[in-house]
């Protein structure tokens, strides 16, 4: 089976053999030794509960932080089972797979030099990959349980015919805006009785605004 997953990218004290330019805009291939410029990493995590041993993004009130979870308190705490102080259920993203040498070393899977290459095409044309789909597999013969398959070389298997970009996301929230500014065109020129016209422009308008607010999240 394949699933969904949400890739981003943040940035590493580390040489990594991908670095952001002057302005962030082009995402340059680098040698694997190098720091030019500022250092990038690729993570993808899913929705998955986080587990004991998992390192997880974490995002609440605007941080953008990786950790790794220690406890099942911890763990729990990432889950929302357990309450805190402040709300920070649904911020804790467990990683499936990851770009960063400290992580892989600790055994967290990665991804093939392919899919970076496809990544860094992607974010140079300014349409970058934001969801990918991953395969999984059973990890027991009750096939209840799935987990990311991981092949010998110890990488996740990303299907890049179906890698999204933001381009591919909005593009039927696009299709269905131009639908609706056709429809509202056609009533504005449209002579019937003008109360029953307004009432259907004012229902398109707000359609056409909520499609807009919509997008503007991707």
């Amino acid at each position: 089976m394949k699933k969904e997953c949400t890739a981003i990218m943040l940035p590493s004290e580390e040489a990594t053999g991908l670095s952001l330019g002057r302005g962030g805009s082009f995402l340059a291939e680098t040698h694997k030794t190098s720091k030019a410029g500022s250092p990038q990493v690729i993570h993808i995590f899913s929705e998955e509960p986080v587990r004991v041993g998992d390192y997880y993004y974490f995002t609440w009130s605007g941080a953008k932080d990786v950790h790794k979870c220690h406890s099942q308190n911890e763990a729990d705490e990432c889950n929302g089972k357990i309450r805190t102080d402040i709300n920070i259920d649904g911020c804790s993203k467990r990683i499936i797979a990851s770009s960063e040498k400290e992580l892989i070393e600790d055994g967290v899977p990665s991804f093939s030099d392919d899919f970076v290459g496809v990544y860094r095409k992607a974010f140079n044309s300014g349409n970058p990959i934001t969801e990918v789909k991953v395969e999984y597999s059973p990890t027991d013969n009750t096939l209840s349980v799935f987990a990311p398959k991981i092949g010998r070389d110890g990488n996740i298997r990303i299907h890049q015919s179906e890698v999204f970009t933001k381009k591919d996301l909005k593009k039927p929230i696009l299709d269905r805006k131009n639908q609706l500014k056709s429809e509202l065109r056609d009533l504005k020129n449209h002579k019937m009785d003008k109360t029953i016209n307004h009432i259907k422009i004012s229902e398109i308008e707000t359609r056409i605004n909520e499609l807009e607010n919509l997008e503007s999240l991707i």
